[in-house]
């Protein structure tokens, strides 16, 4: 139980007084009551209105009818629009005034204890809470503190706005200019290291292709000259043999000279004759071996020039191609920087559209302070009284109850207007004691004029629980203020819906 009780009052007596079980005592009681209302309401009074005997003495059972006086902790608000990350609300009653809560009580007897089960016919739940109840920050609708906060929202959500574009227009110059150094640095680059390669590979080229031809020739020299040395050698051995056989034949015929002079002269003739077809033989063989080598050398030129004439063919075919890759190159890097000029192109639209955006943000601030300064001027031209009528009924006409309502103004902020209300008075109204609590009106329309979308909030009455806190209403073009509200009556431990309709004038 949340506080003490202050008062007890009890007029029926205990039926039964043959059963040994005692009920709960009041204070119990009081404290089962404010286990189920919201913990932020305190009992302040506890009475038990009416008691009857439901049950028999195997299962005893009890049923009552109390009232409860209590009264929150703090003041209580409800929630009547959000501006991120605020939420707007509205006083709905104030700690002061206390509230009669109206319920029945069932209580059974059963393994040795009391339970208990509570229909509470006026409930709270949709009155409000403490305003350190909600779980995001709020804002008091018309409070200046609430019309501060708004305009610095304004004001920093376009600083906010212009310091991102200004970060985002910095951040992409930066980019760009970045990806333009980097881009020249990568195309110079890598034109310079085509350019390495390819003078490269031609020395390497070139090299390879002299050195086989030195190859080649350092190849065939030494076999020219072991050939000729082999032909003069066999020269000079068939000379010396002829020359050794002639001087053989001479002493013979020197010995045989007088008696064969003829026989010599014709073997002198048929010797001679001989080494004329050796010499011819000879020079033959010789002109042979040297058509054969000249004819070996003739092919070994030939080869070298077809390889050399191929790998001149593979070279150019390879220049060519490094050509196509550079220039191919070089169009790529020429469409990168082609599409650098477009992203500058993209960042001065871009850097055109944040200077409209800014124009425009600050063209829209002017523009909603000229509506918000408009529609405090329509506000003001409002009637500060108005006098009326609530009437509530069911589907069924089972209820039916009507209240007079009178209304007075006294503020008027851009976001509405604040006052007093008070029930069942018809006479003009003050913030005296002839007031029954405030009233909050916000304007829910974007229109600067008449007819107006509004919602009205109730705080502070105690006596007629069953109206709504809030309702929604137009005022018409001749500033009478009406609207409808459904809400939830809990008559007879029956949940009703109930139809109230306002008309103010």
């Amino acid at each position: 139980m949340k506080t003490i009780i202050q008062s007890i009052t009890f007029g029926i007596a205990l039926a039964g007084a043959g059963w040994s079980q005692d009920l709960p005592d009041q204070e119990n009681l009081a404290g089962r009551v404010a286990a189920v209302i919201p913990a932020w309401w305190q009992i302040t009074d506890f009475r038990e209105v009416a008691r009857s005997d439901v049950g028999d003495v195997a299962h005893p059972r009890r049923m009552l009818r109390f009232e409860a006086d209590a009264s929150p902790t703090a003041p209580l608000y409800t929630e009547v629009d959000r501006m991120p990350p605020f939420v707007m609300i509205t006083q709905t009653q104030d700690a002061e005034t206390d509230r009669v809560f109206y319920g029945v009580m069932e209580l059974r007897y059963r393994a040795g204890s009391w339970s208990s089960s509570i229909d509470i016919e006026n409930p709270v739940a949709n009155i409000g809470a403490p305003r350190d109840m909600f779980s995001s920050p709020t804002l008091v609708v018309g409070s200046p503190e609430a019309e501060a906060t708004i305009t610095d929202l304004q004001m920093s959500r376009e600083a906010r706005a212009v310091a991102r574009f200004e970060r985002d227009l910095a951040a992409l110059s930066d980019e760009h200019s970045a990806m333009l150094e980097d881009l020249q640095a990568a195309q110079e680059a890598e034109i310079e290291t085509l350019r390495r390669d390819h003078a490269g590979r031609m020395a390497t080229l070139e090299r390879e292709l002299e050195q086989e031809l030195n190859d080649l020739t350092d190849g065939l020299a030494p076999r020219i000259a072991a050939a000729r040395e082999d032909h003069d050698r066999a020269l000079s051995a068939l000379a010396e043999e002829q020359a050794e056989e002639v001087a053989t034949i001479r002493d013979d015929h020197e010995r045989r000279r007088d008696a064969l002079t003829e026989e010599l002269s014709a073997e002198t003739s048929a010797l001679e004759e001989d080494l004329a077809r050796a010499r011819e033989a000879h020079r033959q063989a010789v002109a042979e071996l040297d058509e054969e080598h000249s004819a070996e050398l003739e092919n070994i030129r030939v080869e070298h020039a077809r390889q050399r004439s191929a790998l001149r063919e593979e070279l150019n075919a390879e220049i060519a191609t490094l050509e196509v890759e550079l220039e191919a190159q070089v169009e790529r890097l020429e469409t990168r920087l082609a599409s650098s000029q477009r992203a500058q192109e993209l960042e001065a639209a871009y850097l055109e559209s944040v200077a409209a955006r800014a124009a425009a943000a600050t063209a829209l601030r002017d523009t909603i302070q000229a509506a918000l300064s408009q529609r405090v001027a329509l506000l003001q031209t409002l009637p500060d009284q108005y006098r009326g009528g609530v009437r509530c009924r069911d589907a069924d006409n089972r209820i039916d109850r009507s209240w007079q309502l009178a209304l007075g103004f006294e503020e008027a902020s851009p976001s509405g207007m604040r006052g007093f209300f008070g029930i069942d008075r018809t006479n003009r109204l003050s913030s005296s004691a002839s007031a029954t609590g405030t009233v909050n009106m916000v304007i829910r329309s974007d229109n600067l004029s008449l007819p107006l979308e509004a919602r009205l909030s109730f705080a502070g009455s105690s006596n007629y629980e069953h109206l709504p806190a809030t309702v929604d209403v137009t005022i018409s073009e001749n500033v009478v203020v009406s609207g409808t509200e459904t809400a939830v009556w809990t008559i007879d431990g029956q949940s009703t819906p109930v139809t109230c309709v306002y008309e103010l004038a």
